[in-house]
């Protein structure tokens, strides 16, 4: 039943594989193998505090099995614990360091940290040991890419589509060139074809943001100045609309000092108007997508 929900979950049928798990949990509960392939099932479907209890049952079945720690960093990276991710991926290339994955995936937290250098060295490791690996070819075409080689970066990102063909990430950064590039429909089309098998892929719903980012100077500028509050959270994100609010007062209050009225008119209504579009803005960029996604055919089970 372990193989046939591994089939499933590599096709994207996450319910099916999510049942076949469940059968074979039921038949044996102490099954590491059901633990592990839930794990990655559940962090598929984004149940993330459920994939991080399965992923530490599969660790604690079998504390010598690669996989599991392997899964476990990646649950834990969901969770943004990079570095109890770290001590995880680091064990299970101590475990079994011939298995290119588990070099990719402390190659995937070195990049999520920042480390460039460090995210390289273990993609070059894994394509040492599997130069037909397309994970580590996107993993490559991504850094590129990052770094400003976007003909290094496409030549990579074609290589890991004639390995994976249908690989999602690899789709976006394909999608994502041909947008610097200029060539927009072709990067909707990337982002069509990865949304019909996952319509909430995080990856693909930046780019379609930003492929009407480009299309229209007005969702740009949304775009934009959601971007920069998207950096605050809570209390920050209070904090910052307060000062901007304060600004507004400051720089109203000097005009009116200075006697300055027409200046002060201008002020008032540009700030009006920005409000406005602040509280407009969301809407006319979802119309907006829901536009760009009605060609979409969705699988049956989303």
């Amino acid at each position: 039943m372990t193989e046939t929900a591994e089939r499933h979950l590599q096709m994207g049928l996450l319910e099916q594989a999510l049942s076949e798990l469940r059968r074979a949990l039921t038949e044996d509960p102490e099954l590491p193998e059901a633990h592990i392939v839930l794990a990655l099932t559940l962090l598929e479907m984004r149940r993330i505090h459920a994939a991080l209890h399965e992923a530490k049952l599969g660790v604690s079945l079998a504390p010598e099995e690669d996989a599991a720690h392997r899964v476990l960093a990646l649950v834990l990276r969901a969770h943004r614990k990079l570095d109890q991710a770290g001590v995880h991926a680091r064990l299970a290339i101590e475990l079994a360091p011939e298995y290119p994955e588990n070099h990719l995936t402390l190659g995937l937290l070195a990049q999520d940290a920042g480390n460039l250098q460090a995210a390289r060295e273990h993609i070059d490791y894994a394509l040492q040991l599997d130069p037909e690996n397309g994970g580590a070819r996107t993993m490559s075409a991504e850094l590129m890419f990052d770094a400003g080689d976007v003909e290094g970066a496409t030549r990579e990102v074609e290589e890991a589509l004639r390995l994976e063909p249908e690989d999602a990430r690899a789709l976006i950064l394909r999608g994502a060139i041909y947008l610097q590039e200029g060539r927009a429909d072709d990067a909707l089309e990337h982002v069509r074809w990865v949304m019909s098998a996952d319509p909430m892929n995080e990856g693909a719903l930046a780019l379609l943001v930003a492929i009407k980012a480009k299309r229209s100077w007005i969702m740009g500028l949304w775009w934009r100045y959601a971007m920069f509050f998207a950096r605050f959270r809570g209390k920050k994100l209070v904090g910052a609309m307060l000062a901007l609010y304060l600004g507004f007062r400051i720089g109203a209050q000097a005009l009116s000092d200075f006697g300055n009225q027409t200046a002060l008119t201008c002020f008032a209504i540009f700030w009006v108007v920005f409000c406005v579009y602040t509280w407009f803005g969301v809407s006319w960029l979802n119309r907006a997508l829901e536009k760009e996604l009605e060609p979409v055919r969705f699988r049956s089970n989303f």
